[in-house]
């Protein structure tokens, strides 16, 4: 029997648990008598434009350790791909007798592998193209979870409660600290910062991304919050938040927030020392949200191994075009299942936070959200003692 070449690539910001999709693709691949050369390209799209490749048959060892490290094990890119680009890299791909591409990554990744096999489809070309989904911020459709997304909403909901440890039990000027949290354009991030406020009573204030909000509504709301405790108040911003009325004279506009993704805390700072006369500080954690060790949980290293397995898997069986997905069959205890899902209406659509996940009235998660996530990060019940405000 003829064997096949496959291949796999990264793209887009790494998450904590990325490497072992790899892993999981290479240990099936390796397994499998009908697959010959298994390919890893470099930098994603960039790699298969440069012909940058390396064969992974002979590195399990590396890929191995690598699900211990931070960082993409092949490298990645944002690279958008462009149309004049597809017929340079199908002859690539075609050179090396590939028949097997599996993509790790985001929404960009989901329309990648959906316009690759739209193109394989029209020129009669037989490969298979399969996405393989990855990121902190949740947002990608069809999937219980994106892989990343538990590790990093562990790190999240811990992190600020630490941070008011910290700041709480130091005399000081009362100020306003500000906090800015990673999670792209959707609030998966951002509402589990919020998850222990019911224990602590932190953050004071938190604003969405998903929420259009003006300077005056920003500054009123952080007035009131500033006022109303006798200590030093705690914000949460998303890192994409959206202001609407910034005017010219800010440091740092809107349009440069959204292309740096971050650097909005350093405006609020700005915009409550000049219109209100108080104190702040900005800690912002940026891509400690992956890279911190300790907080690859085991669930979200399983399922993204998982992931990897059944790609290559599925695109053996024929599928292409698709995104394997984690289906959840129970949440006491946390089982799921691998399936398919067609990417023709979710490439590269955000999913946005469920609406009954978030109390507005009270500003914390609904129980509805704590039984969507205490399953795939564990519950704290045991652990609430380092929650409370415990000062003699």
């Amino acid at each position: 029997m003829k064997r096949i070449n496959v291949m796999i690539g990264q793209s887009g910001g790494p998450t904590p648990v990325i490497n072992h999709s790899v892993l999981g693709f290479l240990e099936s691949s390796l397994n499998s008598d009908l697959i010959d050369k298994i390919y890893g390209v470099h930098y994603g799209i960039e790699g298969l434009l440069s012909n940058n490749i390396t064969v992974l048959n002979h590195n399990h060892t590396a890929i191995k350790q690598s699900t211990q490290q931070p960082g993409a094990v092949l490298r990645t890119s944002r690279h958008p791909l462009k149309e004049e680009e597809l017929a340079e890299i199908f002859t690539f791909l075609q050179k090396l007798k590939v028949k097997i591409f599996c993509y790790i990554g985001g929404n960009g990744s989901s329309r990648t592998i959906l316009k690759f096999n739209e193109y394989a489809e029209t020129h009669s070309i037989d490969i298979k193209f399969v996405h393989i989904p990855k990121t902190i911020d949740n947002d990608l459709l069809g999937t219980d979870f994106s892989p990343g997304y538990p590790s990093a909403a562990k790190f999240t909901s811990t992190l600020i409660p630490l941070i008011a440890k910290d700041i709480l039990s130091l005399k000081q000027n009362k100020r306003v600290e500000l906090i800015e949290i990673m999670g792209g354009n959707q609030s998966w991030l951002s509402i589990s910062a919020n998850l222990y406020k019911e224990h602590t009573g932190i953050p004071d204030l938190a604003f969405f991304p998903t929420h259009q909000i003006s300077v005056e509504e920003i500054l009123q709301k952080i007035d009131s919050a500033y006022k109303n405790v006798n200590r030093s108040i705690i914000v949460t911003v998303p890192d994409h938040m959206q202001i609407t009325n910034l005017t010219d004279n800010s440091f740092i506009s809107q349009d440069e927030v959204r292309s740096n993704k971050g650097g909005i805390s350093a405006i609020i700072a700005k915009l409550i020392s000049e219109n209100l006369g108080y104190e702040s500080k900005i800690t912002v954690p940026n891509m400690l949200f992956r890279i911190t060790p300790g907080v690859h949980l085991p669930l979200d290293c399983n399922c993204a191994y998982s992931l990897g397995e059944a790609a290559i898997q599925h695109g053996l069986q024929g599928y292409s075009g698709g995104m394997v997905n984690i289906n959840r069959v129970s949440s006491d205890p946390y089982l799921y299942t691998i399936g398919w899902h067609e990417l023709h209406q979710i490439a590269g659509v955000e999913r946005s936070l469920d609406k009954e996940f978030w109390n507005a009235d009270k500003l914390v998660p609904t129980v509805a959200f704590k039984e969507y996530i205490y399953p795939i990060i564990g519950h704290e019940d045991l652990e609430l003692a380092w929650l409370g405000n415990n000062y003699v």
